[in-house]
């Protein structure tokens, strides 16, 4: 009953008007299939199911969450495949990368026609194919239009359209270099990731385990440190962070190098369990800020807004007028306000395109003397839990692609890039938090 129900749900999806990427985490969503991201060694997904005649509520995709947005997509329409096909033999069914089986083979033709018909890779192939082969760009962008990895489209592309390509394709294309190239040529993933977003009712299910905001904690306080140029092991901020739960600092209070760390332990301990309480204004940054610096010989320095002009230095903008600080922050709240009313009626792209706009407004006004850069994501964390997002973090090799996004939403006045540098974050932090659930 549920092969029918499914097959008969998936004609309807398609008898409508086709719109590409086709997107199989909404296909998920419609029939109540939920899915999880996972950290996998050697899967690509995983179909749980309880019996041949459950309902679609009663099976979980899970898929690797280490994978790029393109072949997750694929493994949920692989998965989508077991679902309609296979349940009833398998229980579970895992999909082991690169097998080889007949059911896997099926499983993948089937994603590819799920996410490339036939039909519209020859018209796709017809804009670019006049009087010589597809060259390597040409494949490049059908596959983003599509959604897919450039090897799965070309694939495609010689099931399909076998005469739009030389002879020895595999060897020709095969030295091509599609992630540079994409870059080159600003094609982004930004739409398949706001499909997931759009899409994903599971990412944030309510309140991590200790173990799971122990790790976090952890992996947070050692990089956001190091961002701001502290040097510290990652032993050691762990060491500390348990130092503060266990003896409340009592050891870390005699290294002053390690007193920052130890309030920035204490912040997020403050934001999990305050995230989802009754106060959503912007002023609870002077808590987050007075909280930072708690451990150290002067604690009545955090918290307090500067009474001085500052220059960031490498940065490309000028931090507000310290008179205006609080007038802005005042406008800034007016939006928080405006998020927090409006919430319930907004896509979560849109939530989340709103947290960041409102990030880097924070980090313009720069409110305090010292601390600016991670009160501001302690912020943008806390509205983020309370929204239904993970937390995430910035690691130390991704801060150049932080500071360049701030600097392009100084220039610009949106926070496009920003948005396309977290999105992959939150499926990350998603993962990485419940696989310690």
């Amino acid at each position: 009953m549920l092969k029918v129900w499914l097959i008969i749900s998936l004609t309807i999806f398609f008898s409508g008007k086709e719109s590409f990427p086709v997107n199989p985490f909404y296909v998920l969503t419609k029939l109540g299939v939920p899915f999880v991201f996972r950290n996998m060694k050697n899967l690509e997904g995983l179909l749980l199911v309880e019996a041949e005649n459950s309902s679609p509520e009663d099976a979980l995709i899970a898929i690797n969450a280490k994978r790029p947005i393109q072949r997750q997509r694929y493994s949920c329409a692989h998965e989508l495949c077991h679902l309609i096909k296979d349940i009833g033999q398998y229980d579970p069914y895992s999909c082991i990368a690169g097998s080889k089986s007949r059911t896997e083979r099926f499983a993948e033709n089937f994603a590819a026609c799920f996410l490339m018909p036939r039909r519209e890779v020859c018209r796709q192939v017809s804009k670019y194919h006049k009087t010589r082969f597809l060259e390597c760009d040409d494949i490049l962008r059908i596959s983003y239009y599509f959604g897919t990895s450039f090897q799965a489209c070309l694939y495609r592309i010689g099931e399909c359209c076998p005469y739009a390509l030389p002879l020895s394709y595999k060897e020709v294309f095969g030295k091509f270099k599609p992630a540079s190239r994409k870059n080159e040529l600003n094609l982004d993933d930004t739409v398949l990731y706001t499909q997931l977003l759009n899409n994903w009712p599971m990412m944030w299910s309510g309140q991590a385990n200790k173990n799971a905001s122990f790790a976090f904690k952890a992996d947070y306080v050692f990089n956001d440190a190091r961002l701001e140029g502290v040097d510290v092991a990652k032993e050691a901020a762990a060491e500390i962070i348990a130092d503060i739960r266990t003896n409340n600092g009592k050891i870390c209070s005699k290294y002053s190098s390690f007193l920052e760390i130890a309030g920035h332990s204490s912040l997020y301990d403050m934001i999990f369990a305050d995230y989802n309480g009754s106060q959503a204004d912007i002023y609870i940054i002077t808590k987050m800020n007075r909280i930072l610096f708690s451990y150290i010989a002067y604690p009545e320095f955090g918290g307090r807004t500067r009474t001085q002009n500052t220059l960031v230095l490498n940065s490309k903008f000028e931090t507000a007028d310290y008179r205006e600080v609080m007038k802005k922050l005042g406008s800034l709240n007016e939006e928080v306000k405006i998020l927090e009313a409006s919430s319930d009626k907004m896509l979560k792209s849109e939530i989340l395109y709103r947290i960041l706009e409102i990030h880097h407004e924070l980090t313009v006004i720069h409110p305090f003397s010292d601390g600016n850069g991670r009160t501001a994501r302690a912020f943008m964390n806390f509205q983020l839990l309370r929204y239904g997002f993970p937390p995430v973090f910035i690691s130390l090799s991704e801060k150049a692609d932080y500071i360049k996004a701030l600097t392009e939403a100084d220039k610009t006045g949106n926070v496009d890039m920003l948005y396309a540098l977290i999105i992959p974050f939150l499926v990350r932090n998603h993962a990485n938090l419940f696989s310690l659930n």
